[in-house]
């Protein structure tokens, strides 16, 4: 009996703003110099017809290029997954540059693990030039692999957004990427009822890994550091104020995730909280009073910004579910 064919893979980047085409042009060039070809690369360009039209011109022999049929990351992910015809399909954000062997470290890791159905790769900082750096605990800001997240490969309860693969099959069969957070109840049930019909701006990729996980077992999803990519950081993701509000949106929607699935979604990042995060703030601390490093005091800073606006967003985002404004 011969040796099963190889699976295919497609690849999506999902972009939305004429300041990132440079960086799509970047990523697409990189997908096309790669030791595996995708089966196609399709761009998806969420509510923007001129940068579509621009793209689709300029990426005319590399990529297909399409409009997103709904709105927002999860569906503009989903346009590109039903066009697919690969067996795999990889998802790299528009600011992400994947290493020449990315995709064939993907299609080998699955080749590897058939009862895998999603695999998330590393995911390196690449800082506009003269930008500060994050603590290494908080890249997942910066949506970068973290100190706390693991380092070899194995199971993992969910990928990075900007570098992850899952089976096409596996991924359909679920749904695809959920478009918002939160169940369509009736007022007065409490904890799950939905919050005002809005779309969760975050973690979506965490909503539909805890699916899946259910559906396919709790090891379905794996982490291969060997599928790289690095991730542009400019430096307007660096100001306290993109800080803040990003950590205040990574609570909300972890809340929403929680109302949806329940606590046990968010195992992982108590224990991320817990013997990583509070770790790393006390050593910071004892550096700086031990050393008078002014660095160190600025890490603890900021990793203690990023615990407390965090919790703060969950914790209200949680009232807010559990006391529900009447309407």
């Amino acid at each position: 009996m011969g040796r099963p064919p190889r699976p295919t893979a497609s690849v999506v980047v999902a972009t939305h703003t004429v300041e990132r085409m440079n960086l799509v042009k970047r990523c697409v060039r990189s997908l096309s110099d790669g030791t595996v070809l995708p089966n196609e690369t399709i761009v998806v360009v969420d509510s923007n017809p001129s940068v579509e039209a621009a793209l689709r011109e300029e990426l005319a022999e590399k990529a297909v290029v399409i409009a997103n049929r709904g709105s927002g990351i999860s569906e503009a992910r989903n346009t590109g997954l039903a066009l697919a015809t690969g067996d795999i399909v990889a998802f790299v954000d528009d600011d992400a540059d994947p290493e020449a062997h990315w995709l064939e470290a993907l299609v080998a890791a699955f080749e590897r693990r058939p009862t895998t159905v999603g695999i998330g790769g590393r995911v390196v900082p690449e800082y506009e030039l003269g930008s500060p750096r994050l603590p290494p605990e908080v890249l997942w800001i910066v949506g970068c692999t973290y100190r706390g997240h693991r380092s070899d490969e194995g199971p993992i309860t969910r990928p990075i957004g900007a570098n992850m693969a899952f089976r096409a099959n596996a991924l359909s069969r679920v749904g695809g990427f959920p478009s918002s957070f939160g169940p369509n109840v009736a007022a007065g049930t409490g904890a799950r009822r939905r919050l005002a019909g809005k779309k969760t701006g975050s973690n979506e990729e965490l909503a539909l890994s805890v699916t899946l996980r259910r559906q396919f077992g709790g090891e379905c999803l794996f982490y291969c550091p060997s599928a790289c990519v690095k991730h542009f950081v400019p430096r307007s993701r660096l100001t306290a104020r993109y800080l803040v509000s990003r950590c205040w949106v990574e609570g909300t929607t972890k809340a929403d995730v929680t109302a949806l699935h329940g606590r046990a979604a968010m195992s992982d990042d108590q224990r991320y909280l817990v013997r990583v995060l509070l770790p790393g703030i006390a050593s910071r601390l004892h550096i700086a009073v031990r050393q008078l490093d002014r660095s160190a005091l600025l890490e603890a800073v900021i990793l203690s910004a990023a615990a407390q606006v965090t919790v703060a967003g969950y914790v209200t985002r949680t009232l807010a579910y559990t006391f529900p404004t009447a309407t």
